[in-house]
């Protein structure tokens, strides 16, 4: 992890969804079916709920990847995090695992046990989470 560090989300991270931005076009090149979207308006969205939380993993003042979600109590998942598709995204796959070790420490600290987290079926995306 040289050179990067660990933040709780913030307000300032949400120029972070280039990373979603990016992610999706690739994801475009491969299933080109696959509407276009507005990456900052659906991560803007994410950040809304009053019950999100999360962490980024900046190089500098860069943000490298990030997971977000809103951990809450669901009757029927229990206390949970629930990440959306677009809750999380990194240039990186090892700096998500990063800022996914910290976001759950403070989710399973609130009582969510049980993490969800949407993620596209695309190699790339779903290797990281596997790992």
């Amino acid at each position: 992890m040289s050179g990067t560090r660990i933040e709780p989300f913030a307000e300032a991270h949400l120029p972070g969804a280039a990373l979603l931005a990016a992610r999706h076009a690739g994801h475009r090149k491969a299933e080109p079916l696959l509407v276009e979207g507005d990456e900052l308006a659906a991560l803007r969205s994410a950040w809304a709920k009053p019950v999100a939380s999360g962490a980024v993993a900046m190089r500098g003042e860069k943000v490298e990847a990030y997971v977000l979600a809103d951990v809450a109590s669901d009757p029927l998942f229990g206390r949970r995090a629930w990440v959306s598709h677009a809750g999380q995204a990194a240039s990186d796959g090892e700096r998500l695992r990063d800022a996914y070790a910290a976001a759950a420490e403070a989710w399973a600290a609130a009582g969510a046990e049980r993490h969800y987290v949407l993620v596209p079926a695309m190699h790339e995306a779903l290797a990281p989470w596997y790992r």
